[in-house]
């Protein structure tokens, strides 16, 4: 009788050092759930807007400032998913948020990808991965950010031999996303947040 013993990589996650190579993309605001009000110039006009401690449908009814919002989502990500020795991150943000959030990308272990709008911050992201060479080097492609956009990419590197990890924020991935056969997470309000 023989047995065939089926091994499985394991999810990417922080703490698990054992995991393949991953090349992660990160959309901040998309995963902060800030999308919504991405069109107002900065971090100012959305809170003046969302109101200081405010509960609004654009911070998930959570009532903590814009900045605050992106400050938690990345440091959820940091914790939860991690970038570990050997992985290569690019952190997606607006130009207009870039300077408010500078401290957070100070040893930061991500090149900073900026854009205008939230289009130009997803295709910034896109435009900096060449999926035959991340294929050789990345066993994981981690997308943080739910948005159609992604698609393409997504489907290009599973084709290629990568496997594919999405991380959404409080938003639903987009349709074409959650079709796909990939490993999914969300992000979850952390209990300090509560």
């Amino acid at each position: 009788m023989n047995a065939a013993v089926r091994r499985e990589t394991r999810a990417p996650c922080a703490g698990y050092w054992g995991r393949a190579r991953c090349l992660h993309l990160i959309d901040l605001e998309s995963l902060a759930g800030l999308e919504s009000l991405a069109g107002l110039e900065s971090l100012a006009g959305l809170e003046s807007l969302v109101g200081a401690g405010a509960p609004d449908a654009a911070t998930g009814g959570r009532g903590e400032p814009p900045e605050q919002s992106l400050r938690l989502a990345w440091a959820s990500y940091r914790q939860v998913i991690g970038i570990q020795r050997g992985d290569h991150a690019m952190l997606g943000v607006r130009s207009a948020v870039a300077g408010c959030l500078s401290d957070l990308f100070v040893d930061c272990g991500a090149q900073l990808r900026v854009g205008a709008r939230p289009d130009g911050v997803r295709a910034a992201l896109l435009d900096s991965v060449d999926v035959a060479h991340a294929a050789r080097r990345f066993h994981w492609l981690v997308i943080a950010g739910g948005h159609e956009q992604f698609a393409g990419l997504a489907a290009a590197a599973r084709a290629s031999g990568m496997r594919v990890w999405l991380v959404g924020g409080p938003a639903p991935f987009a349709p074409v996303l959650a079709s796909m056969r990939a490993q999914r997470s969300r992000r979850q309000l952390s209990p300090a947040a509560a």
